[in-house]
């Protein structure tokens, strides 16, 4: 989508940059609303899951490239810049694989660390640690810091594979601590008129109809993938409330100038449209799914 949505904006007449920002992905309410649904452990939510973060992991990179792009062009520094993207990526591969290993000799110390009656709480001060390092090294190779985060959270995932408490904490002091000065400083550079325009109101909801276009590629894939077609249409509704992405989406495009305020206020507004819609209209597809996506029952 990432590649076909800006192509169908373009004939349309709009921004390519705008076919961008809609076909962005985003695991982070994808998760939470998976967890409340129970199909969190399912076949189905693991591969949900596993397409949102392969998503969002592609759109950083996108958005980071075209930030490279738009600051330096086609010159030797743009590609330089693109090395050091893909040196970091690579150093995050080669980091994740030691913990891994550490992880599969020292059991008994991955095991204190996540003990959910650390009094202490060092697993937690680890992962903030290593998610504030990542964002450092990443503003420092001249990438964009989100990426970074991101990466830790990939080495957090893959290498502390049996998670339990330890897991529902940090969703808590993301969801109940940083999430919250996300959104903050959101509300404080929306613009209100947004709400008093009827232009702007119309082609906000025009694309959040264009974000689910954008993700109806299950359907399409539906045989392939191995999905019924309540399977097919609950993946492609959830993954079309990419909240944070958008917003990140926009106020990078405003930066380089290849957004207005208006449209990044219109892309503010569709993403908080889509992630009011599309999971409501997921929660209700997921009632009526096969008992096979359903989560199994204790005996």
């Amino acid at each position: 989508s990432l590649l076909l949505t800006p192509l169908v904006f373009i004939q349309m007449g709009y921004s390519f940059y705008v076919g961008i920002a809609v076909s962005v992905v985003s695991a982070g309410i994808i998760i939470p609303v998976l967890k409340e649904s129970g199909m969190i452990k399912t076949d189905i939510g693991q591969d949900i899951i596993g397409v949102a973060l392969t998503g969002e992991l592609l759109s950083i990179v996108v958005l980071t490239g075209i930030d490279i792009y738009h600051r330096l062009g086609l010159t030797v520094m743009a590609g330089i810049e693109g090395i050091k993207l893909l040196l970091l990526l690579g150093v995050a591969a080669v980091f994740l694989r030691i913990l891994y290993v550490i992880a599969w000799w020292h059991p008994e110390r991955i095991e204190k660390v996540m003990e959910s009656n650390d009094p202490v709480e060092e697993g937690i001060r680890a992962v903030i640690s290593i998610a504030f390092a990542g964002a450092l090294i990443a503003y420092g190779s001249g990438v964009e810091p989100i990426l970074g985060s991101f990466m830790a959270g990939l080495i957090f995932s893959y290498v502390f594979k049996s998670k339990g408490r330890f897991e529902d904490k940090i969703n808590a002091v993301g969801f109940g601590f940083f999430t919250p000065f996300f959104f903050i400083g959101v509300g404080a550079d929306f613009d209100p008129g947004v709400l008093k325009s009827l232009q702007g109101i119309s082609f906000s909801l025009f694309l959040t109809l264009m974000v689910f276009v954008s993700n109806v590629f299950p359907l399409l894939l539906s045989r392939f993938m191995r999905l019924g077609s309540l399977e097919a249409v609950g993946m492609s509704l959830i993954l079309s409330a990419p909240l944070s992405m958008i917003v990140v989406a926009g106020a990078l495009g405003e930066k380089m100038g290849l957004l207005t305020p208006e449209m990044n206020g219109s892309l503010i507004l569709t993403a908080i449209i889509s992630s009011i819609i599309y999971p409501s209209l997921f929660r209700a597809v997921s009632r009526r799914m096969s008992p096979s996506s359903k989560p199994l029952q204790p005996m």
